[in-house]
């Protein structure tokens, strides 16, 4: 059963984000590695995963402007399920 908690980020430098969480001890998740400069991070027994977007592709992802950071936070947060009755269940 799958129960993994993502965390979901916009980032204005990936790769500078990328050696920064590296440097902390997390681990690269090598099953999501992507063309587009995001990438994700194994946080703990893996059932943490923290995703990292570009900011415009975490526009595009959550289909919403990303809040300037200045003023304020944004994340995204979504849970892993293995079914839609999963889904139902956490609702």
């Amino acid at each position: 059963m799958s129960r993994e908690l993502w965390l979901n980020l916009p980032v204005h430098d990936p790769v500078r984000a990328k050696a920064f969480y590296t440097q902390l001890g997390f681990r690269l998740n090598e099953q999501y590695m992507s063309q587009d400069g995001s990438f994700s991070l194994i946080i703990g027994d893996n059932h943490v995963v923290l995703m990292l977007f570009p900011e415009s592709k975490f526009r595009d992802f959550a289909g919403n402007a990303v809040a300037d950071s200045e003023q304020g936070t944004e994340v995204l947060f979504s849970l892993g399920a293995n079914s839609r009755d999963e889904v139902d269940e956490f609702a």
